[in-house]
């Protein structure tokens, strides 16, 4: 495990454990609790992938099939924040097509063993079009809500970076590993830096509506 990755795997587990102080508010909803299960699954996979790696097997398949997880949770999330009811349907069909499009992927056209950089940069950019959609019905409505005390608004905040950043790396993945001057180890770096800043996102989500006391001096 390079530094990187130990930040990364660090900035999960804050994650997580920030995320725990959802079942110490009186009211949460249920979408920001299911996060909890969420992270800490990132968190076994996280690990497993590593001990995959320490033992020099491939754990390319093991984040494949996560992956269908991941976005599929994403999806519901999103569902789940959205207002607009044709929207709602819109990404319900998606919830239900992915998964099915991500295993067909994986076993029939870029085939096991390979990542599935067609279908991981697809969910890349619905993920982007959804989010981009939830800011924009935000700013649609005059509720006069405090934005960055707003737990879904980090988070959304930080798929959309996480994925506009990812959606040009994956999606030229395979003419990039082609070519020559493609450094692999320079776009791990990448993928590790913009990890770590949507887990941040993720830990600033859960904590903002914690109440701090004011210390008496």
């Amino acid at each position: 495990m390079s530094a990187y990755d130990y930040i990364q795997t660090g900035i999960v587990l804050i994650s997580f454990t920030a995320s725990l102080t959802t079942y110490f508010r009186p009211v949460a909803v249920l979408p920001l609790r299911m996060f909890v299960y969420f992270l800490l699954g990132t968190l076994i996979v996280e690990f497993i992938g590593y001990y995959l790696v320490s033992k020099n097997q491939s754990n390319t398949d093991l984040y494949n099939f996560w992956g269908i997880v991941e976005f599929s949770f994403y999806f519901w999330f999103l569902r789940m924040t959205i207002q607009h009811s044709i929207a709602k349907k819109i990404i319900f069909q998606i919830m239900l097509f992915y998964p099915l499009l991500s295993l067909i992927n994986i076993f029939f056209i870029q085939g096991v063993g390979n990542f599935a950089t067609i279908t991981y940069s697809t969910g890349c950019l619905i993920i982007v079009v959804i989010t981009v959609f939830y800011f924009f019905e935000q700013f649609q409505f005059s509720r006069g809500v405090t934005l960055y005390r707003e737990p879904v608004f980090w988070i959304c905040f930080g798929l959309l970076l996480y994925y506009c950043c990812s959606f040009p790396i994956f999606g030229l993945a395979n003419f990039l590993t082609k070519a020559h001057w493609f450094k692999s180890r320079i776009l791990g770096i990448l993928l590790d830096l913009v990890n770590i800043l949507l887990y941040s996102l993720f830990t600033i989500a859960f904590l903002c509506r914690l109440k701090m006391r004011k210390s008496i001096s």
